[in-house]
């Protein structure tokens, strides 16, 4: 089975997902945005976030920053 693309893997998340993504990258309050954080740790086991080095916080891996690539290329 051939490994999926970002744009595959951009195409399956959810609403909480994707703004969770597009939160992160723009340093804005996720929580604020009522993302849960269930909707977080099931991004973290994804792959598309970790925690930072403080583990305070979240941040987008290199495969979230092409997720939400192919998000933003997407019209």
């Amino acid at each position: 089975m051939p490994e999926p693309t970002p744009a595959s893997i951009a195409a399956a998340l959810t609403v909480p997902e994707r703004l969770l993504l597009f939160c992160l990258a723009s340093d804005t309050d996720w929580q604020a945005a009522s993302i849960t954080h269930a909707t977080a740790q099931h991004m973290m086991v994804r792959g598309l976030i970790e925690r930072d080095h403080a583990a305070t916080r979240y941040a987008l891996t290199d495969q979230g920053r092409a997720v939400l690539g192919a998000l933003l290329a997407t019209r």
